[in-house]
């Protein structure tokens, strides 16, 4: 659950980082660029006033002109700039030599340049004030600056010049009585006054009216258009954190999708029987812990359901050998008259019967342990009383055969950490193979390597060839075809010693012996805190 929650939640600040990065990034290179295009546009108009303005006088006149304009009406500091004096990008000085007005594109509105067509003179107009302030005092200027236009014609010229104008704005300009302004009385009678009067400034249609002096005609400039980047930029920003939340959504949920849609998969094809089926996801995954769980059921299933077909198999086998033993036997019951032929084929009987007990024996004990590991607890014991106790009780099982204990000095009071139980059962299988093929010897010691204790079995048997020392660890394995009971078998004692080694991480492994035969080394882990002395 936690898991799930974190990446999700990794996901979703992911996008919220984006688009953060993002409204930090995008108004410098894409807003801010549409807004000195928009106020580049603007500056059109009152580009070609100015320029009409200086038209009637000599060029030399200009700078006197420029600076009785910045005194009277303008408001701004105004400068005429050789334009070979601008440090300016190469495309803002092509704009310049076009004759096309700039903004240079700064974090705020700082000054405006509008070329003026004649000795490569630039109009540099210092804005040092809001935006707001700066529409008024631009917008007071074009009122001068058309009035004054007004005032070189007749006013019967007066439209015709107010539309002319307006084709040349990138706004709309009129010409109209006061009373069709549609104002209200209040409104009228500040226009009466000589005020300047702007109506919707922050709705992105802007317009401006002023009465021409002495008349009752009124000048209308507006609506001027805002950028069109920033009449939908609320939406853009809106639009675009839904979009990165989605995406970052679609992403997680896509893969978390693909996932289930593995486990969909394994799971009918192993329903269907494809015990070889597993579930890969990646590392990282919400499904990676299901994934491993399932993996693990898979290879028990897979695992017990060979080793029953493996069990079926070889019971089949192993039973199929004594009851024809008996059935023979019962047959030559009925056809001897014999006594002494009678007792001999009846001890036969007892002894395929004691086979097959122990057989049944053999197969009870392995399947339980081929159920998975069993829960126990580890035991520290002294290393040469354990190993005293099982060797005297395989030398009554066997009296036939010499053991020998040898323990290397020094180490004979060292302690082990196992289950007796389980490990008893281990070493005692191992004693009573030895024994199996031993012909008179069988030699029982331990050591001490590293951080494990390694305790070997040595006979003085005929041994066992390397390439099948890992075979015989395999359940119902043997090496001989002998069916006697001495050497016979059932080939299930060494794979219960493989089981229980495991358990106690441990392993059992085959060697030459230094006695002829066959080394069986069981090596497990000794306790942490080291052997006692």
């Amino acid at each position: 659950m936690i898991r799930l929650f974190f990446s999700l939640y990794i996901a979703l600040a992911a996008a919220v980082a984006i688009f953060t990065f993002s409204i930090f990034v995008l108004p410098e290179k894409l807003l801010l660029g549409s807004v000195m295009r928009h106020y580049e546009r603007v500056a059109e108009g009152p580009q070609q006033l100015i320029k009409d303005e200086l038209a009637s006088i000599p060029i030399d006149d200009w700078p006197k002109r420029i600076e009785k304009l910045a005194s009277d009406h303008q408001g701004y500091g105004l400068d005429l700039l050789d334009i070979d004096e601008l440090d300016l990008p190469a495309e803002k000085l092509a704009k310049l030599r076009q004759g096309k007005p700039i903004v240079p594109g700064t974090s705020d509105l700082e000054y405006m340049l509008l070329p003026l067509g004649e000795r490569d003179w630039i109009l540099k107009i210092a804005i040092e004030i809001t935006p707001a302030e700066h529409a008024e005092r631009l917008m007071s200027s074009m009122f001068h600056l058309i009035e004054k236009r007004l005032d070189e014609v007749p006013q019967s010229q007066w439209l015709t010049l107010v539309e002319n104008l307006g084709v040349q704005h990138y706004f709309p300009i009129q010409l109209m009585p006061l009373d069709a302004t549609g104002l209200d009385e209040t409104q009228l009678e500040q226009i009466r006054q000589g005020m300047i009067l702007g109506f919707d400034v922050d709705e992105h249609k802007e317009r401006y009216f002023k009465r021409i002096d002495g008349t009752s005609q009124v000048l209308k400039i507006g609506p001027i258009p805002n950028p069109g980047f920033v009449l939908i930029l609320d939406y853009l920003v809106i639009g675009s954190l839904a979009l990165l939340l989605a995406l970052a959504a679609f992403i997680w949920l896509r893969s978390l999708w693909r996932d289930m849609r593995k486990l969909d998969e394994s799971t009918i094809a192993f329903g269907r029987g494809d015990l070889d089926t597993r579930l890969e996801v990646a590392k990282r995954s919400p499904l990676t812990g299901l994934a491993n769980t399932f993996n693990g059921m898979a290879g028990r299933i897979q695992h017990l359901i060979g080793s029953h077909k493996e069990l079926t198999n070889a019971v089949s086998h192993e039973l199929r050998t004594p009851i024809a033993r008996m059935r023979f036997a019962i047959d030559m019951l009925q056809e001897t008259k014999s006594d002494a032929d009678r007792r001999r084929y009846m001890d036969n009987m007892r002894a395929d019967i004691d086979e097959l007990d122990a057989l049944v024996n053999e197969l009870l004990g392995y399947a339980r342990l081929d159920r998975g590991k069993p829960d126990f607890e580890l035991e520290r014991i002294p290393m040469s009383l354990w190993l005293g106790e099982i060797a005297e009780q395989t030398r009554r099982d066997v009296p036939e055969i010499d053991l020998v204990v040898n323990a290397p000095d020094g180490e004979r009071d060292v302690d082990v950490m196992l289950e007796p139980r389980l490990m008893a059962r281990a070493l005692s299988n191992v004693l009573r193979n030895a024994a199996r093929y031993a012909h008179r010897c069988i030699q029982l010691s331990y050591s001490i390597e590293k951080d494990r204790i390694k305790v070997s079995v040595d006979d003085d048997g005929p041994g066992i060839p390397e390439a099948d020392r890992q075979k015989v660890f395999e359940p119902f394995t043997r090496l001989d075809s002998s069916r006697a009971r001495k050497t016979g078998g059932h080939g299930l004692g060494l794979a219960i010693v493989s089981r229980i080694m495991d358990w106690h991480q441990g392993e059992v492994y085959v060697e030459d012996s230094v006695l002829g035969g066959a080394r069986f080394c069981l090596n497990w882990p000794i306790p942490s805190s080291g052997p006692n002395k």
